[in-house]
């Protein structure tokens, strides 16, 4: 069989490149290829700019028009990824595959997966479409009634998928673990890429916390973690083949389990004096540091580090999940400057807009990690469907519930208070001068 795999564009008001890769898709590939089918990936976020840091790049974007429930946002709306006209020009080019697998990532970028769908039906009108991913799993409802001719594989949907396009099998991955064939018995197919300079790994799945905004959960109800052997055995053959530069850990948890994962990995990882960077782009748990592990970090080149902090307020933190308090902040990062950080290297994720959260509480926590040196990154509250902040979010406005394009976070603030986004805006511009004069 033949299978055309598809990241699509992103439709938003500002997109970064974080070492972006449609991991699911790569898992996918490795597995279809196993098996002896042919796979294609179409990457929208790809890109040929190689100007950015540490191996990221900017991506092409392009002005549209708003949609009609974002048309009181005052920025612009943009398209990211690869021209309209390229992906027609690489459609063109494909033989009629077999079956056609799309991923989705944020709820509010839909219209990317809509865009994609609507050329991949014009051009292969018989060939059955598969769409999984966040958004799938997230609103599945708001996806079937948009995207009727298209089959949904919300949560580990591809199960049904490997029923469907792996038959007379009953060996296909039956989940993501370790053993007995699953997912993480696979690596990512990167050599779908001819010109990689960087790539994104997962040592585990899932999260073991329950944060009130986090849909992990959802998405991933089991926490599993890949033996370190494995771990290393990706590592030294995506260095080994591609030559990437730079390698980011996408995991939820890194860190968690730290005596009998992150410190063996790490450790291993020093012990092997790769020549590459690695990046930790997601927020890290701080209550894992030791002397030991930021050590570590330090000596494997780790040189994007964020460090998940939410509030400086008890009551949040308690209400949350009682991740990180000021006194474990505090600590961590004198642990990281002691091992050879410098504390204006590390970014540290402050939550921001969150239902009844008041600016003044959000001022006192960026304060507070201004005051260690650090820099501060203003996460801002997006809800997302399946949460307890969800829930608690329908009462400022209940529309987020049936149109996805509300749970941007650029729009959020305004569905409450014009004023509340006038003073957040303001506000995210002068934490952005402390930043500047920190560095």
């Amino acid at each position: 069989m033949r299978f055309l795999l598809i990241n699509p564009w992103i439709y938003d008001f500002a997109a970064y490149d974080l070492w972006m890769k449609p991991l699911g898709l790569l898992y996918l590939s490795s597995v279809f290829k196993a098996y002896g089918h042919e796979v294609q990936l179409i990457d929208c976020l790809d890109s040929f700019d190689r100007d950015g840091r540490f191996g990221t790049h900017r991506l092409h974007a392009e002005e549209v028009k708003k949609p009609l429930p974002l048309s009181s946002v005052p920025r612009r709306y943009k398209r990211y990824g690869m021209p309209l006209d390229e992906f027609s020009g690489l459609l063109e080019k494909q033989q009629v595959p077999d079956a056609i697998c799309l991923t989705s990532m944020m709820t509010y970028w839909y219209p990317g997966v809509q865009k994609a769908v609507e050329f991949c039906r014009s051009r292969f009108p018989e060939v059955p479409i598969y769409l999984g991913g966040v958004y799938a799993t997230l609103c599945p409802e708001h996806a079937s009634h948009i995207l009727p001719e298209v089959t949904l594989l919300p949560g580990f949907g591809i199960d049904s998928l490997f029923q469907q396009c792996l038959p007379g099998s009953s060996s296909y991955p039956k989940g993501w673990k370790c053993e007995d064939g699953g997912l993480f018995s696979y690596e990512p197919d990167y050599g779908l890429y001819p010109d990689l300079v960087s790539a994104s790994i997962l040592t585990s799945i899932g999260c073991p916390l329950h944060c009130t905004y986090c849909a992990s959960r959802t998405l991933q109800p089991a926490f599993i973690q890949r033996p370190v052997a494995d771990v290393l055995t990706e590592i030294d053959h995506l260095i080994d083949t591609t030559g990437v530069g730079d390698i980011a850990f996408y995991d939820d948890a890194l860190l968690w389990n730290r005596e009998r994962h992150a410190k063996p990995l790490f450790q291993a990882i020093w012990e092997r004096n790769y020549s590459v960077r690695f990046h930790l782009p997601n927020g890290i748990h701080i209550r894992e540091i030791d002397e030991e592990l930021a050590s570590l970090l330090f000596s494997c080149h780790v040189e994007t580090l964020r460090l998940s902090f939410e509030s400086s307020s008890p009551d949040r933190q308690k209400d949350s999940s009682s991740k990180a308090s000021v006194q474990d902040l505090e600590r961590a990062v004198k642990l990281f400057v002691r091992s050879g950080y410098r504390a204006s290297s590390l970014h540290v994720y402050v939550l921001m807009g969150l239902p009844g959260q008041s600016l003044a509480e959000v001022r006192e926590s960026a304060a507070f990690v201004h005051s260690l040196g650090c820099q501060v990154d203003l996460a801002e509250y997006s809800p997302v469907p399946h949460t307890v902040e969800f829930k608690r979010s329908l009462a400022i406005n209940s529309a987020i519930a049936e149109e996805p394009l509300l749970q941007n976070n650029t729009i959020f603030p305004l569905l409450s208070d014009r004023a509340d986004f006038r003073a957040m805006e303001q506000y995210k511009s002068r934490v952005s001068q402390k930043n500047k004069q920190l560095k």
